[in-house]
């Protein structure tokens, strides 16, 4: 079984840290069955990319403001503030990409935040052209409009692109043109429990997330998706990668 470290080793490290990322590269079962690490960008009101999962924080006044709203300098001193942690910063994506130099597949999942999203692709083809992906990067979004917009903003690149969605409901809105051209579905790992036929009729490999208990992985294994197949897990816990390497 493969998998996929949920915005790095989130378990020993703050999640979308540069630590996070470079113990997924540095672990010994990376490239094996660790296969990447999943992480989330945005963009903040000064056209920067920070790795940052939450569309709002909490601003100087105690009320929640847009990511997209805020320069990025402020939206660092606001995390600082709001997790109680002097040092702890932000990467910007192109400094995670310039850390990992290909050492390991990267999913970026783009948040459906409040900021321009044309500028957003500019700033994204700007680092994919700079990176030079060779299949991979995956682009990865909960919206529709998103993944669409990345599939037609970025066709020039070797990239992947997959669909993250929690129902059925979500799935139907992505249009027929790009689910043709996903690469990857990435579900709830309960969808895959509770409905696998319908998982199998995607007739796309499966990535399917967050997935922690060794007991849920096994069913998820076990469950009969046929016309797809489970090519990887999504997970916090690394430890997991031993457990279940080579099943």
């Amino acid at each position: 079984m493969k998998f996929i470290a949920h915005r790095g080793s989130s378990r020993a490290y703050p999640e979308n840290s540069i630590d996070a990322f470079e113990a997924v590269m540095h672990h010994p079962e990376n490239n094996k069955s660790l296969v990447g690490f999943e992480c989330d960008i945005q963009m903040t009101s000064d056209n920067q990319v920070p790795v940052f999962h939450d569309t709002t924080i909490t601003g100087t006044n105690g009320n929640a403001v847009d990511v997209g709203s805020v320069g990025f300098e402020l939206l660092r001193s606001l995390y600082r503030r709001e997790k109680k942690i002097a040092d702890l910063d932000i990467p910007l994506l192109d400094t995670v990409l310039a850390l990992t130099k290909h050492a390991t597949s990267i999913i970026l999942e783009i948040k459906d935040g409040a900021y321009d999203r044309d500028c957003f692709m500019e700033l994204l083809c700007r680092s994919l052209q700079l990176y030079g992906p060779g299949g991979d990067i995956t682009l990865s979004s909960f919206s529709p409009e998103i993944v669409h917009h990345a599939i037609s903003a970025t066709a020039r690149f070797d990239v992947r692109y997959a669909f993250v969605f929690t129902d059925w409901d979500n799935w139907e809105l992505l249009s027929e043109q790009a689910k043709d051209s996903l690469h990857f579905i990435h579900p709830h790992y309960s969808l895959l429990l509770e409905t696998p036929e319908k998982i199998g009729d995607c007739r796309v490999p499966v990535q399917c997330w967050t997935v922690n208990d060794p007991g849920t992985i096994q069913a998820c294994i076990d469950a009969p998706i046929h016309g797809a197949h489970l090519d990887a897990i999504i997970t916090d816990n690394l430890a997991l990668c031993r457990e279940f390497s080579g099943r």
